[in-house]
């Protein structure tokens, strides 16, 4: 290391190392110099990409997406020969992430990851860096006309046994919308008639957490069950089942995720569970996002927006005036937050995203 005892990279009002696309990142770059040290540049370097790995047979099979490839140089020479100094050296810079950057995850044969690293470039030596993963949320938006509507979905199914087939076993089921928050709950309506002799089970309702990893046309993937919840009543035989309202919690879920090798989907399943024999099954994609932000919520901050617009506007003809008179300008000090944000909290968490 020569002359350089330690690098440290700090971001600073953090408290978890998880930020928002769109977010601006602030941090310090401490570099502890113990002798006069040549060199070339310090630099935050700023990565994070979508990649997977994974063997089949004697294939091994390897994809990678770049998303994030930046280089913040805080420090380099200003003159030919110049050097480090002795001493504690700090240099801060802010970043601010792109928009639509996928969010961080891991799907065990590959993920999403991020990582900050404050490299110190010495000439004809080895690189002194201090590295540091963080995380990133997108932000999705599950309150959009897409994902607000109602679906409906309907299979049917014919039991066979040798020579012989009964049925037809009928589900229909009906999702109230398709994109979701965790904290929501996923309310469905569903029937199911059963026209066979045979007394089948109960229904079940599930939530699958499907991990996909892709290269080219080759796929990986596994299911998990995020949750599974059974009605008390069986569906005998000649008989029907209606259910009005039946609701699945949304908890502790990570968002979505579309990075090009690296896929994280979510599917409601309802089916009627049918001893020794297939299932008959109604599949809804839905969309785990981060953001629900009401129609009253949206008119709200446009109105908001629309009276800061207007007072900075004001505020400019006033100036503007007072110079043309050759008075002294009035400085009046902008409006606070507190002032400016509604009791609603969600729109204040917009107006919030706004003010950063």
């Amino acid at each position: 290391m020569g002359g350089i005892r330690r690098v440290k990279l700090v971001f600073q009002n953090v408290t978890q190392m998880v930020f928002c696309d769109g977010q601006a990142l602030t941090a310090v770059v401490e570099v502890e110099v113990t002798e006069p040290t040549r060199v070339r540049k310090v630099s935050v370097n700023i990565d994070g990409s979508a990649h997977c790995r994974w063997k089949s047979g004697n294939t091994t099979y390897r994809g990678n997406m770049a998303y994030l490839s930046e280089c913040v140089v805080v420090w380099q020479p200003t003159v030919p020969n110049e050097m480090l100094t002795v001493g504690v050296h700090h240099w801060s810079f802010t970043f601010r992430l792109p928009r639509g950057l996928p969010s961080s995850c891991n799907i065990g044969c590959g993920g999403v990851s991020y990582e900050a690293a404050a490299v110190v470039d010495i000439p004809w030596g080895f690189d002194v860096a201090h590295r540091i993963p963080f995380g990133v949320v997108k932000r999705i938006e599950v309150n959009t006309t897409q994902l607000r509507r109602s679906i409906t979905k309907a299979a049917e199914k014919t039991l066979c046994c040798c020579c012989c087939s009964q049925g037809p076993v009928k589900l229909r089921a009906t999702i109230n919308k398709l994109g979701f928050c965790n904290g929501d709950s996923i309310d469905l309506k569903f029937s199911a008639e059963n026209n066979t002799d045979r007394e089948l089970g109960t229904l079940r309702v599930r939530l699958l957490r499907e991990e996909i990893a892709k290269v080219r046309n080759n796929t990986n993937s596994r299911t998990r069950t995020c949750h599974v919840a059974t009605t008390q009543e069986v569906l005998g035989a000649q008989s029907n089942i209606n259910v009005n309202s039946f609701k699945i919690p949304v908890r502790d879920l990570p968002p979505s995720v579309a990075a090009q090798v690296v896929f994280v989907k979510y599917t409601v399943e309802v089916a009627i569970v049918v001893p020794w024999g297939m299932n008959c099954v109604c599949r809804f994609d839905v969309v785990i996002g981060t953001m629900d932000s009401s129609d009253e919520d949206r008119q709200n901050v446009e109105e908001l927006v629309g009276t800061l617009l207007r007072e900075a506007g004001r505020r400019a003809h006033i100036q503007s005036a007072a110079r043309n008179e050759g008075l002294e300008e009035v400085h009046e000090p902008p409006p606070a937050y507190t002032d400016a944000v509604t009791s609603n909290s969600e729109t204040q968490r917009l107006v919030s995203a706004m003010y950063d």
